[in-house]
């Protein structure tokens, strides 16, 4: 008898930048973080993507932080092993809330804002 060959589900990586504008930033060894308000977004934050229904499907956080200039910072992120096939998904960063995206959208590097 043949071996039925096992498909390995396809996946997607999510990845993209979170700019942090506020007047208040923290700023260390070309690094930078949020304060106050914005205490809870700095390198190591959690980057959450969910499927349409809401389920957690994959798990990241922010690294590299850059300070652009005296009011914004900016983080990446990526996000691996994402199921695919799901249609629609959202991300979030700490508990800012989900920015959602089309399955397709995430092809590129996606980019969320926080802050005025």
């Amino acid at each position: 008898m043949a071996a039925i060959p096992v498909l390995a589900p396809k996946t997607l990586t999510v990845s993209g930048t979170m700019a942090l504008h506020d007047d208040d930033l923290l700023s260390y060894d070309g690094g930078c973080a949020g304060n106050g308000g914005y205490d809870d977004i700095s390198d190591g934050a959690s980057v959450t993507v969910t499927d349409a229904g809401g389920e957690i499907v994959g798990l990241g956080s922010l690294t590299g932080s850059t300070m652009v200039s005296g009011t914004e910072c900016d983080f990446s992120f990526t996000v691996t092993g994402v199921p695919a096939g799901k249609g629609f998904y959202g991300v979030e960063v700490s508990h800012r809330g989900s920015v959602k995206y089309a399955e397709a959208d995430l092809a590129s590097p996606v980019g969320v804002t926080l802050g005025s």
